[in-house]
């Protein structure tokens, strides 16, 4: 980003600029483009999604009981709430 003209401190902030919401400014629309062109440079789209699938592992593999368990307590709602429509779930 710096490299095409502009400066923020971390790729979040390019994607929540304030100016992204006024529709036909061609600065503004080159300022996304030059951000986009950035992330797949550097392949920001892929780490960030590999940080997060890493996160998501993470709380599941330290939470698991407690999510198998919300998970059949959310099927046992779902087969309620089917039972009280007279559906099968």
């Amino acid at each position: 980003m710096k490299r095409a003209g502009y400066t923020y401190p971390t790729p979040v902030k390019a994607w929540e600029d304030p100016r992204w919401r006024k529709p036909g400014d061609t600065r503004e629309e080159a300022t996304a483009a030059a951000d986009m062109r950035c992330k797949l440079q550097v392949d920001y789209l892929s780490v960030r999604l590999t940080s997060e699938i890493d996160a998501q592992r993470t709380i599941a593999d330290r939470h698991g009981p407690e999510l198998r368990a919300f998970r059949r307590q959310l099927r046992t709602r779902l087969v309620n709430a089917a039972a009280m429509l007279g559906e099968r779930p």
